[in-house]
């Protein structure tokens, strides 16, 4: 609704099971075909750094441009 009222005029919500950065990348992004992929990063500290993220899969494999908000 936030997006509708600020102007933009195709929104869908789609729901979707699994490991984020896959479903987004594998799934999502082929059935939608986006121009760009804009997904929010969360800075991770002490071990949970040295697993990735859902973020850095997204960057690293997504076939359109990302941008990362931290």
């Amino acid at each position: 609704k936030e997006a509708q009222t600020a102007g933009v005029k195709n929104v869908r919500a789609l729901v979707a099971e699994g490991e984020p950065g896959e479903v987004i990348v594998k799934d999502i992004i082929p059935h939608v075909e986006p121009d760009v992929l804009i997904i929010g990063s969360e800075a991770k500290r002490g071990i949970r750094r040295h697993f990735g993220s859902q973020a850095a899969y997204m960057a690293k494999y997504s076939p359109i441009s990302v941008l990362v908000i931290r």
